[in-house]
């Protein structure tokens, strides 16, 4: 009897043994599939479009000439690229050249101003979808359009700072 006992203990043991064995098995295979579906999903998230790719290739090239053409400073670019230049107290008069022909440069780039002004066909077509407010754009667009300055970097600055002000928009 005894031996039976010891036996059925011994037995009980190693299957409980096994089981929790088997338990921990399936738990780090399960572990490993949540850790590598974590990583499949980042790369895919991660991972650009030829689109993407294509867009920004085209930022850069957009960038370097504006960079280029307007002789801004490196402090200037980067406080175009950090989003610190448009600010509650940004004016034109508190504004570098520099700076003011970057921006003109880069809505030349994009088809926003052509001829040194700002192109209303094209803006009228796009902003409202931008903001998701038709009614809202067309006022923006009549308060902006009506914009001037003493050479065309001053235009086109002006037209940027006042799309930021009414829109909150940041192209950069």
């Amino acid at each position: 009897m005894k031996r039976t006992w010891l036996v059925k203990t011994a037995t009980k043991a190693a299957a409980t043994k096994i089981t929790k064995t088997g338990k921990l098995l399936k738990m780090q295979q399960f572990m490993f599939l949540m850790i590598l579906m974590v990583i499949i999903n980042a790369a895919i998230i991660s991972a650009k479009s030829p689109d993407e790719e294509a867009l920004e290739k085209r930022l850069t090239e957009i960038r370097k000439k504006c960079i280029k053409s307007s002789t801004l400073t490196k402090e200037q670019a980067k406080l175009i690229y950090t989003h610190k230049l448009f600010t509650k107290d940004t004016t034109l008069a508190n504004t570098a050249k520099p700076v003011q022909c970057y921006c003109l440069c880069y809505l030349q780039e994009f088809g926003i101003f052509v001829e040194d002004k700002p192109n209303e066909k094209f803006l009228r077509q796009n902003l409202p979808a931008l903001i998701n407010d038709k009614k809202k754009a067309d006022a923006v667009l009549d308060k902006c359009m009506k914009l001037e300055g003493e050479d065309k970097c001053a235009i086109g600055f002006n037209f940027e700072l006042c799309l930021v002000k009414e829109t909150g928009l940041y192209i950069y």
